[in-house]
């Protein structure tokens, strides 16, 4: 192989590479929302009913699911306690991704809504 096809292997090479660490990012807020929301719907039906019980709730949830759980920089539910009202959870947090030469800080947020029963 050529000099110029090594180069052009070497440009396709780290670009998937970069692409696969930035779509990882994304699966782990998925999976993050869906710990979320299953929760805050257990939280509507009889669970917990406050933030603090709420998110060790998440935690073991995530845990269980074997999904990564990052450390929130904030972290807030509301509607909890009030039949009537929806609870939202919103959560940020900021996710490392490794690029091996660099590391680039991703702020995400999360946001799970639990509506409440109709009449």
């Amino acid at each position: 192989m050529s000099i110029k096809g090594l180069l052009k292997l070497a440009v396709v090479v780290a670009l998937l590479f970069t692409g696969v660490q930035f779509a990882k990012v994304y699966v782990h807020q998925l999976q993050l929302k869906k710990a979320i929301g299953d929760e805050a719907l257990d939280a509507r039906r009889s669970g917990p009913t406050n933030a603090d019980s709420l998110k060790s709730a998440i935690r073991s949830r995530a845990q269980s699911d074997g999904s990564p759980l990052p450390e929130f920089t904030a972290f807030e539910v509301t509607g909890l306690g009030d039949p009537k009202a929806d609870i939202v959870v919103t959560a940020e947090y900021t996710e490392i991704v490794d690029l091996m030469v660099r590391k680039i800080p991703v702020h995400r947020v999360v946001t799970a809504r639990a509506d409440a029963p109709g009449n």
